[in-house]
């Protein structure tokens, strides 16, 4: 199979800046809407770079210390379209997994860096010993709060809104709406070039890494629909409503058989039947004596095969 592609008439999809996930077929770590935006983990991550879980194949984010994350670099940053008049974002995450953690902090999911926020409203969590609670934040006294999540849960968060003073904004929780409220201060344009922890502001902690299976982000307001789609669709395998699944291998069929300590046999490479065929053919053209009844098999082949 190949890589499952792109597909820009899902729900939301003219408007998908980036999608960020792993490669059915590949393994590897790609952004399906823009493929030469290459993404690097983090030097030392103690763990490997994909996982797997309830929606298929993921990237893996890891502890670093206390407040920091190994997480991934993004080569050609994607921007939302930032300021007054915009026609605002959407980021919608889909976890396969999150570690439980074992202090309390915040933890931003994406940024302009390892050091730096974007001045975007952003989903982050907020987190208590066994417990983690989405949010989003535009600062440190705008928030939205969801509904706590259990570690090792899967689970879905999307957060939508307008750029500008006071515009209103909603956090979704499993494609259901949570909470809406308004956020201020978001009207900057900023690139997200790094998904996996504002150093210095906390971490998701847990010895299996958190594992994102999809990190979707769009230049515009995805209408509550959209976002239940989205979240439907997640229905394991690596689904999802902004993809078209792989096309089947064309790689040839194994051969037939192919001897070669005798370089005058024809490979028989093209189908199994049309290598009896040959088969066949040759037998009426050795003499008799030389066929010999394979036991195991119980087919009659000439003992230049069997030898």
């Amino acid at each position: 199979m190949s890589d499952q592609t792109f597909n820009p008439s899902g729900p939301g999809g003219p408007t998908c800046i980036s999608l960020i996930g792993v490669g059915t077929s590949s393994g590897a770590v790609k952004d399906f809407v823009t493929p030469s935006n290459t993404l690097t983990q983090d030097t030392g991550a103690p763990g490997g770079p994909t996982g797997s879980g309830t929606y298929g194949p993921d990237f893996r984010l890891y502890t670093k210390d206390s407040f920091d994350e190994y997480g991934w670099t993004l080569g050609t940053p994607p921007s939302f379209a930032g300021g007054t008049g915009q026609p605002g974002v959407t980021a919608f995450i889909a976890f396969n997994t999150i570690g439980s953690p074992g202090a309390s902090s915040s933890f931003y999911l994406y940024e302009q860096n390892a050091t730096t926020l974007g001045s975007y409203a952003t989903i982050a969590f907020k987190a208590s010993v066994g417990a983690l609670t989405p949010i989003v934040t535009a600062g440190s006294t705008n928030k939205l709060t969801g509904t706590a999540q259990g570690a090792g849960t899967a689970f879905t968060v999307a957060a939508s809104g307008s750029f500008g003073a006071s515009n209103t904004w909603s956090l979704y929780i499993n494609g259901a709406l949570s909470t809406s409220s308004a956020l201020v201060n978001t009207g900057a344009t900023a690139p997200i070039g790094r998904i996996g922890g504002q150093n210095g502001q906390g971490n998701l902690g847990g010895s299996t890494g958190v594992g994102i299976a999809y990190a979707a982000f769009f230049n515009s307001v995805l209408s509550s629909t959209d976002i239940s789609n989205l979240h439907a669709s997640l229905t394991g395998g690596g689904a999802f409503g902004l993809l078209t699944p792989g096309t089947p291998s064309t790689q040839s069929h194994s051969q037939f058989f192919l001897d070669n300590a005798r370089p005058n046999l024809p490979a028989l490479a093209a189908a199994p039947l049309a290598g009896l065929g040959w088969l066949i053919e040759r037998r009426n053209r050795v003499p008799r004596e030389e066929w010999q009844q394979d036991k195991n098999s119980r087919l009659f082949l000439p003992s230049w095969v069997r030898k």
